[in-house]
C-alpha cells in the first residue's frame, strides 16, 4: 500500500509573532534598565538599538532556536551581549507545529 500523507494545517505566522512581540515586550523595560541604561552612561550614541531576533517555537509554544541580526547603524556589541546573557526564555500560545518568526526589538 502507498502510504498516504496529511498536510499540516497552515500557521498564523502573524498571529506567533504578535504573541511573540507581545511576550517579549513584557521584558522591554528590565532589558532596557539592565543593558541599554549602563551603556548609554558610558557612551550615549547610538541612544537607541535595534534588533530582529529570529525565534523558532515548537509546535507546543516553547522556544527551540534563536538568532539575531543587529542593526548596523545602532550596533552596540556591549549592549547585544548583556541581551543575549539576559534574554528571556518567551513562550506563545501552541501554534501546532514548528514555526520560525520574526520578532523586533527596539530599546529603550
Amino acid at each position: 500500500a502507498v502510504p498516504t500523507w496529511k498536510k499540516a494545517p497552515a500557521v498564523d505566522k502573524a498571529k506567533v509573532t504578535k504573541d511573540a512581540v507581545a511576550a517579549l515586550d513584557e521584558h522591554r523595560k528590565s532589558l532596557a534598565e539592565k543593558c541599554v541604561a549602563p551603556a548609554l552612561a558610558k557612551k550615549p550614541d547610538p541612544p537607541i538599538v535595534k534588533y530582529l531576533f529570529n525565534i523558532t517555537f515548537d509546535a507546543a509554544g516553547r522556544p527551540v532556536a534563536r538568532g539575531v541580526i543587529e542593526d548596523r547603524a545602532t550596533s552596540r556589541p556591549d549592549v547585544l551581549a548583556c541581551i543575549s546573557d539576559n534574554f528571556p526564555v518567551i513562550h506563545v500560545p501552541p501554534p501546532g507545529q514548528t514555526v520560525l518568526v520574526d520578532v523586533p526589538l527596539e530599546l529603550p
